[in-house]
């Protein structure tokens, strides 16, 4: 066992001076330590609030808008899942697990176990920061700022702009007393006829540039008859937000 220990070291000691490798000093050591710490804590908070928009946009999915639709449960959750922040999620939990094998302790623990506690403390931090707000901060923000955000989910527009079903959605381009007209996503214009039975819901103004979905009933062309108006969540169209 000696004999094979000793041969280590020596193997050890060639690559050593072969590849001219030498000590780090202690503040080297210290520093790399502490900046694999704040990557990890930096990802980790980054993950967390990625989270609280997945909570946002999953609480308001619309869940009760698939009964509208010939599609079952899953293919609905499956076509409005928000994969984009789904997947921005799993990789700075990935960062987050990578920046902590480089620190002093990160080295002894598992896969399993850095995955599964890095997880956990993006979930915890998730449903923090979306009680907080932030969630819908963050999704108005990018949709408000970033034009690219609005085609990730134009999906969701796709599956509220079949009228026929009952469904139509858009923003609107002008405003009357009984009477609204919104533009879809495929830059059609719709009539939409308001009555004192329509039910709207959520805290918003009737307003030019607000987006919304509507559950109604086509009439005849480009006339639709409002039964129910809600805020549009979950993006695809453009134009000002009313949300007040």
């Amino acid at each position: 066992m000696s004999k094979q220990i000793k041969q280590i070291g020596e193997k050890a000691l060639q690559i050593i001076k072969q590849k001219k490798i030498s000590p780090r000093s202690k503040w080297q050591c210290l520093l790399y330590n502490r900046m694999a710490w704040g990557l990890s804590f930096a990802f980790v908070v980054i993950g967390g609030l990625a989270f609280s928009v997945v909570i946002y946009m999953v609480k308001n999915n619309d869940w009760d808008m698939y009964s509208h639709l010939d599609d079952s449960l899953v293919e609905f959750i499956i076509v409005t899942l928000p994969y984009f922040w789904i997947v921005l999620l799993i990789l700075l939990v990935y960062l987050a697990f990578f920046s902590s094998k480089f620190t002093e302790q990160g080295y002894r623990y598992k896969l399993i176990t850095l995955l599964s506690v890095g997880l956990l403390i993006n979930m915890v931090l998730g449903v923090i920061f979306y009680s907080i707000g932030f969630g819908r901060i963050i999704d108005s923000y990018l949709e408000n700022k970033v034009q690219a955000y609005h085609y990730m989910f134009i999906n969701k527009a796709r599956m509220w702009t079949q009228p026929e079903k009952g469904l139509l959605a858009g923003f609107i381009i002008s405003v009357n007393k009984n009477q609204l007209t919104i533009k879809d996503y495929k830059n059609n214009s719709w009539n939409i006829e308001l009555n004192e039975n329509v039910i709207i819901k959520g805290r918003i103004k009737i307003d030019v540039g607000l987006r919304i979905n509507i559950i109604g009933e086509k009439q005849d062309n480009n006339n639709f008859l409002a039964k129910e108006i809600r805020p549009l969540i979950g993006r695809g169209l453009r134009g000002r937000r009313g949300m007040q």
